[in-house]
């Protein structure tokens, strides 16, 4: 499959705004108002917003683009490895949602050739929109975004969140950094790299609808992206490290505790 143009990719980006801040106004509503949950496992909640939330962008991206593939969090499992695909995840934040706490988003991705071509993150409770397209920028809200200066880890602030595997723990940054926030939504810590407040995120046992709307956008705002051991991030993976360029060098080395 030929790689998609420049002017797909926008086209795809603007689609992409549109149906998640459709989703999101759908979101805002249940978070007002009454919503069940239940749970996957035994700490995995998921609401009837998340549902609706993934139909509503289910159907959007049928009727704008008939015939390609969606993978998202609830009901649209993964099959096989395809070449292109939307990957969305309908509320990421469930746990803060549930609780009324407004920190989540809407996180939708295009992925072609195993690497997020566009990404959108909408957070409809703090009325941030993030955006990005390949080789296009990224944008908060309109206005164009970059990483932090910061080249100190002890001056960063590190992002970073909890798998609900309690099994599943690993070396953090809490002794080498300034300091530590565990927001709960992935998609939104990233970009808060992407847009200069956080200096470096990372986090295991991720769902990959978590991380790869977020992967571009903060690529595009000149982060570095990575798997945490160091290696090229993969679209399928269930973990990702994003950092401002002169920390990168030094995060991986403490997650891996070589420092």
């Amino acid at each position: 499959m030929p790689q998609p143009s420049l002017e797909d990719l926008a086209k795809r980006r603007k689609s992409a705004e549109r149906i998640a801040r459709s989703a999101g106004e759908l979101l805002r509503k249940y978070f007002a108002g009454s919503f069940d949950v239940r749970f996957k496992s035994a700490v995995d909640p998921v609401t009837t917003a998340d549902l609706a939330s993934e139909k509503l962008i289910a159907a959007m991206l049928a009727e704008e683009y008939p015939g390609e593939l969606l993978i998202s969090e609830e009901e649209h499992a993964r099959q096989g490895t395809p070449e292109a695909f939307w990957l969305v995840d309908p509320l990421d934040g469930t746990v803060n949602f549930s609780h009324r706490l407004p920190w989540f988003s809407v996180a939708i991705a295009y992925v072609a050739g195993g690497v997020p071509q566009v990404g959108v993150v909408y957070a409809p409770e703090a009325g941030l929109l993030f955006s990005a397209a390949k080789e296009q920028g990224a944008t908060r809200n309109g206005e164009q975004i970059s990483v932090s200066g910061t080249s100190n880890i002890q001056r960063a602030i590190v992002a970073t969140g909890f798998p609900y595997d309690k099994a599943d723990s690993r070396r953090n940054l809490a002794e080498h950094d300034r300091d530590v926030r565990r927001m709960g939504c992935a998609s939104l810590d990233i970009c808060m790299v992407a847009c200069g407040v956080f200096d470096a995120y990372y986090e295991f046992g991720l769902g990959y609808w978590d991380f790869s709307a977020g992967w571009r956008i903060a690529q595009e705002a000149g982060a570095t992206v990575a798997k945490p051991d160091g290696g090229p991030p993969e679209v399928f993976a269930h973990e990702f490290l994003c950092t401002t360029p002169l920390v990168f060098c030094r995060t991986v080395a403490i997650i891996n505790g070589r420092e």
